[in-house]
């Protein structure tokens, strides 16, 4: 049996994500339940648990723990939350799909996301590069005026235009 791994600080999301679901592929099949067929004291996590008791997979059992260790420190576990570790056992296939289903369904969106920005983003230049176009044909089109005027009010043009 090997040690959980946790994730570390070289491993990326895809690779962490990979390491859980290839666990995740190993275990027994589903859906897990909890039953007590022993009392409240022992919890069995089950797979086919609606069968007769002795046709149950038992995937895992949890109990209630009232012992003390070497340095006479109490190491309870109560029924309350024996249970809990149990119901949390016997979800875990299924909470890890849904979120690993979620996490698949945000990483779509994302590039959803993405290509909708770059659309925008292209829309947004293009309309730049034409407002820039414009802009300079407006002021060329100004300066190609104002020297004509220039031009004809140099070449004594401006006499015509007053009538003097």
């Amino acid at each position: 049996m090997t040690a959980p791994s946790h994730r570390n600080d070289t491993m990326t999301g895809e690779q962490w994500l990979a390491e859980i679901l290839e666990r995740r592929a190993k275990i027994t099949p589903g859906p897990w339940t909890v039953e007590d067929p022993m009392g409240p004291e022992i919890l069995s996590i089950v797979a086919d648990g609606h069968r007769e008791v002795y046709n149950w997979k038992h995937v895992a059992q949890v109990g209630v723990d009232s012992v003390e260790d070497e340095d006479t420190e109490k190491l309870d576990i109560s029924p309350v939350q024996a249970e809990a570790n149990a119901v949390f056992i016997a979800h875990a296939p299924t909470d890890i799909d849904t979120l690993a289903n979620a996490l698949a369904e945000a990483k779509e969106r994302i590039v959803e996301l993405e290509a909708e920005r770059d659309a925008a983003w292209q829309k947004f230049e293009a309309r730049n590069e034409q407002i820039e176009a414009e802009t300079i044909e407006r002021v060329r089109t100004a300066l190609i005026e104002h020297r004509m005027a220039a031009t004809s009010f140099q070449d004594g043009a401006h006499y015509s235009m007053c009538g003097c």
